[in-house]
């Protein structure tokens, strides 16, 4: 697992949902970014490659779902 492919995965799946997804943070070996679904709604996402990890969180009006 690569940074740079699970950015990818997101990539593909914020055009076929027509979704956007920001940025938050990147390591080398650590990724955290949003799926923006509106504009209080959003799948967080947290990859830890060394750790070959990946986390989700749905998160509503700042609270995790």
């Amino acid at each position: 697992m690569k940074i740079s492919s699970i950015i990818e995965e997101v990539t593909e799946i914020a055009e076929k949902y027509n979704l956007t997804f920001v940025e938050i943070d990147r390591t080398d070996n650590i990724v955290s970014l949003k799926l923006l679904i509106d504009h209080e709604l959003y799948i967080q996402i947290y990859g830890n490659v060394e750790k070959e990890k990946i986390n989700l969180a749905l998160v509503f009006k700042k609270s995790r779902l």
